[in-house]
């Protein structure tokens, strides 16, 4: 499977390698950050990924860019976790010296 950010639609594609055809979309398509199932769940600009394998689940990380937040879509169980951030925009210029833990 190949996954696409599309970006200006604020959701994910899914595509079938053999056959090059659209076999789903993760996202509703409306700017938001929602956690959910794959049609339930809101992106707003979401681009870069990365896939990791883990626990026998297969988990992709999403920068989703204008929530300011990393996401996480895991393939297995089809739901989106937001996994940091908050929506809003930080403004640390410190360098993060007095981290929460």
């Amino acid at each position: 499977m190949l996954l696409i950010s599309d970006t200006g639609n604020h959701r994910v594609v899914l595509i079938n390698e053999e056959t090059y055809e659209c076999i789903g979309t993760i996202g509703n398509g409306k700017i938001g950050l929602i956690d959910g199932n794959y049609e339930e769940t809101s992106f707003h600009h979401p681009q870069g990924m990365c896939h990791i394998y883990r626990d026998n689940m297969h988990f992709v990380y999403l920068c989703d860019t204008k929530n300011h937040a990393i996401r996480e879509i895991n393939l297995t169980k089809k739901e989106v976790l937001t996994v940091i951030g908050t929506g809003a925009k930080g403004f640390d210029r410190e360098g993060n010296k007095n981290p929460e833990i």
